[in-house]
């Protein structure tokens, strides 16, 4: 995710003076080692344990504070390891942290060698500019060059509109497919007036439902290893139980507000059910298309899947309305 960054990868962020010791070390050594104010540790939140350079274990200093001073650190460590190798990303890094509820991730070579960690600043700050990163392309913001937020704000005009223009460009071109299609259903628009009214409701709610599933579907890549076959059916559940709740709501409304009467009432819930399941589905295959191809999948949670929602929605509508007339 970040293009033409030199500090991409974990070995540009590297911390190296880190307290190492060797399994049969004690405790109280290392407290002694720790304290000792010659050492200037970089961080000091884990001790990394080593065997001819090779990470065997981890222990918290919290740990080694609790423990009897005379306790072996093979006595205390963790061998269950965590590592990131040094050309693995910033973001792999940080979302690993994340996954294993670590403040710091070690940093090994392919022979397991011990070379340094990536520590909480660069796992925060990577964290804060993917966030960031992400608002700004489900915000249509074409990104350029890495910036921060308050410097892009003070951009010239013509900065701002070359991040800005592209996605809205999409945004349009989708616009007039929109409107082609609604006069394609002109005359069932001409025979009953009142599904001109409910086109509003229509299409806002299949964004707001595909957004919905795609914030959560991107997050949930973002942290772990997703079954697709298996995430859809749960998605296809609660889209089921959104649509069908959904739906009887804007027919109940429909049906007392008395504009087209039963008819509209009913070509109104069904198509309204109907879109939230198509809206869930696409959201989601949008995501994964660009996540399988190694793309951000933030950039379709913007503009590019908002504009195929509406289009779909009506889609939709009109054709539920044609078989209901």
């Amino acid at each position: 995710m970040y293009k033409n960054n030199t500090t991409r990868y974990v070995d540009q962020h590297l911390l190296t003076a880190i307290p190492t010791f060797s399994p049969d070390a004690r405790a109280r050594e290392v407290v002694s080692h720790l304290t000792d104010k010659k050492h200037n540790f970089e961080s000091i939140t884990y001790i990394y344990i080593l065997e001819a350079k090779k990470l065997v274990g981890v222990i918290s200093v919290k740990e080694i504070l609790r423990a009897h001073a005379e306790t072996k650190l093979s006595e205390l460590m963790t061998k269950k390891l965590v590592a990131v190798h040094p050309h693995a990303t910033a973001e792999r890094a940080a979302i690993t942290a994340i996954q294993h509820g670590i403040k710091a991730v070690p940093v090994t070579d392919r022979q397991g060698n011990f070379l340094g960690i990536v520590g909480t600043d660069t796992i925060l700050r990577t964290l804060h500019h993917e966030h960031v990163e992400d608002l700004l392309k489900i915000g249509g913001i074409q990104i350029v060059e890495q910036k921060h937020i308050l410097e892009m704000l003070g951009d010239k005009v013509s900065h701002l509109l070359r991040i800005r223009t592209p996605w809205l460009i999409l945004g349009l071109g989708g616009g007039f497919i929109a409107t082609l299609v609604a006069s394609f259903f002109e005359h069932a628009i001409a025979q009953e007036i009142a599904l001109a009214f409910f086109i509003p409701v229509i299409v806002y709610m299949s964004d707001a439902v595909g957004t919905q599933t795609q914030t959560l579907f991107i997050r949930a890549l973002a942290v772990r290893k997703i079954s697709l076959p298996r995430y859809l059916l749960k998605e296809l559940a609660v889209d089921i139980a959104l649509g069908l709740l959904l739906g009887i709501i804007i027919a109940g409304f429909g049906f007392v507000w008395g504009k087209g009467g039963v008819t509209v009432a009913a070509i109104v819930g069904i198509a309204m059910a109907i879109n939230v399941v198509i809206a869930g589905a696409v959201a989601i295959l949008i995501s994964w298309i660009l996540y399988y191809y190694k793309r951000d999948p933030a950039v379709g949670a913007g503009p590019f899947a908002t504009v195929v929602q509406d289009i779909l929605s009506l889609i939709v509508y009109f054709s539920v309305a044609s078989l209901l007339l």
